[in-house]
């Protein structure tokens, strides 16, 4: 007989019982004490596949050596993926990722738990740490960009920025639509800056001419000036 326990360490315990073929049961041991060739083997451990054990297991092994019988009981941790609650989703829509700590855990008889090495004892298959979450369409919504440069350091300018109406998709792509798609009435595109005064500053104009009579030799020169403010 197999013991349908996994021990922890990946090994199986195997058992010899007496079996009536007339009868096909299991029989209690004296009656195949009758036949002396009959010599029940010992218990013995073989390799097997872990499963996830929730419970915690003792078993009875009753071995016969020099016509005594010896009673020995086996007391053996639950080993098992212990799995934190999900965050929430990263996303309202659009598709988004949830995550948890997923870790290999031993449990002992007094009901203490802590982490173990889930390479040795967590053999099955561990949970995944991540799920998809809100994979459905997001509404049309508008997008700003960031402004622009101000035309003007003083004086009274204009700031400029793109504003377009997207979508996010459930498959987490972005589809650009038409303005008419967004519901609500789109953020302004543009907007005054550098308002405050500019300081003062020297202005050049071009040179105006004057001709000077002279009175003595009626000779006549031409003088340049230019008015600066």
């Amino acid at each position: 007989m197999v013991s349908d326990i996994c021990w922890p360490a990946g090994y199986q315990l195997t058992s010899a019982e007496c079996y009536d073929l007339r009868s096909g049961r299991v029989v209690v041991d004296q009656y195949c004490h009758y036949y002396p060739e009959n010599v029940k083997p010992k218990p013995k451990l073989q390799e097997c596949n872990m499963e996830l054990n929730t419970q915690r297991h003792t078993i009875q092994i009753l071995t016969s050596a020099n016509n005594r019988q010896s009673l020995y009981d086996v007391t053996f941790h639950d080993v098992r993926w212990e799995s934190s609650p999900w965050t929430a989703c990263s996303t309202s829509c659009g598709g988004g990722i949830q995550s948890r700590l997923v870790s290999c855990v031993e449990e002992d008889m007094q009901g203490t738990i802590t982490p173990t090495e889930e390479w040795k004892y967590c053999q099955n298959p561990k949970p995944s740490p991540l799920q998809a979450c809100n994979r459905f369409d997001c509404p049309p919504m508008w997008d700003t960009h960031d402004w622009g440069q101000c035309s003007q350091s003083c004086g009274g300018g204009v700031q400029r920025r793109q504003v377009l109406c997207k979508q996010r998709l459930a498959d987490g792509s972005i589809l650009e639509l038409p303005d008419t798609f967004c519901p609500t009435k789109s953020p302004t595109s543009q907007q005054p800056c550098g308002e405050q005064e500019c300081p003062p500053e020297w202005v050049t104009t071009s040179w105006s001419q004057v001709a000077y009579l002279s009175a003595r030799d009626h000779s006549a020169i031409l003088l340049l000036f230019k008015w600066t403010c």
